[in-house]
């Protein structure tokens, strides 16, 4: 009898162990560090990047389950400006691209365009969907991004211009995207740049050039014949392009200026609301583990009671 109870115990104690193991506990994050240029990148590998506003993924209804978890509307639609502009600034921090530009609702001109969508954001845990596609519609990158925060960030002493307490999870989407360019060859990064150009031609005159493209079966577009290099047209076009940057970079200062005001309050939040979450875990853990311990309790004692046996 001793031996099969000493089987028993131990069988309960991989029984706990298994459970525990089980229970979720704060995880560490990632030490990735920006991927940067060792030497001076090609203009031709030079590719300019639009930045769509993120969708918020928020509802005004009374009922919104953010809404009963605290956060509000509001702030994660300011948070929908907010990090698209501190991906922009990591992204332009890194030199591996041309011009990097948030841009509301798209861009005709955008060689690659990048898209998001904030899934999960409460100042300890972020979560972001993220879309890469060039002008041509191939994708570059498709990913669910999932951080825990770096509490460091959070300390009373940090600096006012310190760490942001995700900036794992932007310098792992501008490593993907970094990655996902160098994998192209030089004639399908020239290829986006022309197609990138005949689209914004196409939105200006559709009637010649909206024919000079075609669009596959899997959607993605195809150069049928390019403009004559003497064109006057494309030379209007092309004017009228340049004006469209400097006015889109225009508005990029206003956003600029518009995170710059956003950083301390919304850190201030982020840090008021991780502690918050940080309590409301220990609460759920504390709850679950002293379920789990009653119930495997409840267990031994069945697996201990020598009487147990008698009843089969």
């Amino acid at each position: 009898m001793a031996a099969e109870a000493r089987g028993r115990l131990r069988r309960l104690a991989v029984l706990i162990a298994s459970v525990l193991a089980a229970v979720p506990l704060a995880f560490g994050g990632d030490d990735d560090a920006l991927l940067l240029p060792k030497a001076e990148i090609p203009e031709e590998r030079l590719v300019d990047v639009a930045i769509d506003l993120f969708s918020p993924g928020v509802s005004d209804s009374p009922a919104s389950p953010l809404l009963m978890k605290g956060i509000r509307s509001a702030v994660r639609k300011s948070e929908a400006r907010y990090v698209p502009i501190h991906l922009r600034n990591t992204l332009q921090s890194t030199g591996q691209w041309g011009a990097v530009r948030v841009v509301p609702g798209g861009a005709a001109w955008a060689e690659l365009f990048v898209t998001g969508a904030i899934e999960k954001s409460n100042g300890k845990d972020m979560e972001v969907r993220v879309v890469a596609r060039d002008a041509a519609g191939r994708v570059w990158v498709e990913r669910v991004y999932k951080q825990r925060a770096d509490a460091a960030a959070y300390a009373k002493d940090r600096p006012v211009d310190g760490r942001d307490p995700f900036q794992v999870l932007y310098n792992r989407i501008a490593n993907d995207l970094v990655r996902a360019r160098d994998k192209r060859k030089p004639q399908e990064l020239a290829e986006v740049r022309e197609v990138a150009r005949l689209r914004f031609a196409a939105s200006m005159a559709p009637d010649p050039y909206a024919a000079y493209l075609a669009t596959g079966k899997k959607g993605r577009a195809r150069i049928e014949r390019l403009p004559a290099a003497d064109d006057p047209v494309i030379a209007r076009i092309t004017a009228i392009r340049e004006r469209d940057h400097m006015f889109v970079d225009t508005l990029n200062e206003y956003y600029a200026d518009f995170y710059a005001r956003m950083d301390k309050p919304y850190d201030d939040w982020r840090a008021y609301s991780y502690t918050e979450q940080v309590a409301l875990d220990s609460i759920n853990r504390a709850s679950t583990l002293k379920k789990i311990l009653g119930g495997i309790a409840i267990l031994g004692g069945i697996l201990m009671d020598p009487s147990a046996d008698r009843v089969g």
